[in-house]
């Protein structure tokens, strides 16, 4: 049985892109320009190409420039918008737009990153494991950048490993996550906290499982990802 009528997309959006500022001076990075249109497009049309109708946008920094820009319906998916009076951290957006969340399971997405996956798959893939919560992995032969995971023969996350000086090859996360709504109450509400290194590790005990992607990812956190994101999506099929 499908779970698609019951999954809420949260994409977050909220950071400050202090590494961006440089390239992308006077926008957040999830409106950030892309062969002429924002990055956030990309995502909502992947969204929408899955399927799913539910979308909210955990914004802060300059958030009233992605309202303007991308209003409260995109195509024929709701667009709401769960806004950070100060910064909460990834984890904290997530707890100030629990209210929001009028579903069983909650996707989370990072608003300046993009994985070309089918998001239909990672849903019956995690609906046919019956599975707590699970993250998308990405395989690099070099992880310097951002961090592998440790994994057990079954794909279940045993440990988060930190960046490193030297390079390894190894799955890295893909920051694209599927969570029952009822494991999320353990996040704090209203004070800043991790998704990636609070909320996740948490889970590691309960069962936390890593979908293999075999696809194209990007971030345009840096000048020179933002810079190599153009190539990128004129290869992305919408």
């Amino acid at each position: 049985m499908s779970i698609k009528k019951q999954v809420t997309v949260a994409i977050l959006a909220g950071g400050l892109g202090t590494r961006l500022r440089d390239a992308v001076p006077d926008k957040p990075k999830s409106i950030a320009e892309i062969n002429g249109r924002p990055f956030i497009t990309y995502l909502l049309k992947q969204i929408r190409s899955s399927g799913l109708k539910n979308v909210i946008i955990c914004s802060g920094y300059l958030s009233s420039q992605i309202e303007e820009e991308i209003g409260y319906e995109f195509e024929d998916m709701d667009i709401e918008y769960s806004v950070e009076s100060s910064p909460l951290g990834t984890g904290g957006a997530l707890g100030l737009a629990l209210p929001m969340l009028h579903t069983n399971y909650l996707m989370v997405m990072n608003g300046d990153s993009y994985v070309d996956i089918d998001l239909n798959s990672f849903c019956r893939w995690f609906n046919d494991g019956n599975f707590e919560a699970a993250l998308c992995m990405i395989k690099k032969n070099n992880t310097r950048r951002y961090g592998r995971l440790a994994l057990s023969p079954e794909n279940r996350i045993e440990e988060f490993l930190e960046k490193t000086e030297s390079e390894f090859p190894g799955y890295i996360n893909a920051g694209v996550y599927l969570f029952q709504k009822k494991d999320l109450g353990q996040i704090p509400v209203g004070i800043e906290y991790s998704l990636e290194k609070s909320f996740l590790p948490s889970l590691i005990d309960e069962g936390l499982f890593g979908y293999h992607c075999r696809a194209r990812f990007i971030d345009i956190g840096t000048p020179k990802s933002y810079e190599e994101a153009s190539e990128f999506f004129e290869k992305v099929i919408e």
